[in-house]
């Protein structure tokens, strides 16, 4: 049986409203004053084409976040993710503004879900991780741990540079995952 080939249209498509959003937040735009009208209209297309990708625009967040996402969830297991975490936290601190409005205002809420549904996925993959439970409550106290942080040096409550705060993200990251062995399951 082939492969399928991937839909061109439908891949521009879905850029083109990740690309659309990551331009809104850049212009200064609050999370809550984002539109899936603006949405469309800055992307270029209906808004029937973006319910076949997304329910909402908590969705379009998230997925503008995947990138991001795996590099925070992959300092949990693998040391090689972390490379370019401080590369993209100078980005994010050369934004500050717009992050602490996403890391820290209404936004939250969907990007704590999606970095623990990111960091969920790593650690199911990982060896001896068969208690679900524990590892959707180790990713969402990991998703926490890392999102307050990095709000907290968004917000000027913590001073470091980039490479420092990867460096602690890297650290937290571990301290949650290191002593969970998966060893006994929780009741």
């Amino acid at each position: 049986m082939a492969a399928r080939k991937p839909d061109v249209r439908a891949e521009r498509s879905h850029r083109a409203l990740t690309e659309a959003f990551s331009s809104l937040i850049l212009e200064r735009r609050r999370y809550d004053q984002i539109t899936i009208g603006a949405l469309i209209e800055r992307a270029g297309i209906s808004r029937s084409t973006f319910y076949e990708h997304f329910k909402n625009k908590d969705e379009v967040l998230a997925a503008s976040m995947e990138y991001p996402f795996s590099l925070l969830a992959g300092c949990a297991t693998n040391e090689m993710a972390c490379n370019g975490l401080p590369g993209l936290l100078e980005h994010f601190w050369s934004h500050r503004d717009q992050a602490r409005a996403i890391f820290g205002g209404v936004a939250r809420r969907v990007m704590s879900r999606a970095l623990a549904r990111t960091i969920a996925e790593l650690l199911a993959r990982s060896k001896g991780a068969d208690d679900p439970v524990q590892v959707r409550l180790i990713s969402r106290a990991l998703a926490e741990a890392q999102l307050g942080s990095l709000f907290a040096w968004f917000n000027g409550d913590i001073s470091c540079s980039p490479a420092q705060i990867a460096e602690m993200l890297t650290r937290i990251s571990r301290l949650w995952i290191v002593p969970v062995t998966f060893s006994r399951r929780i009741d």
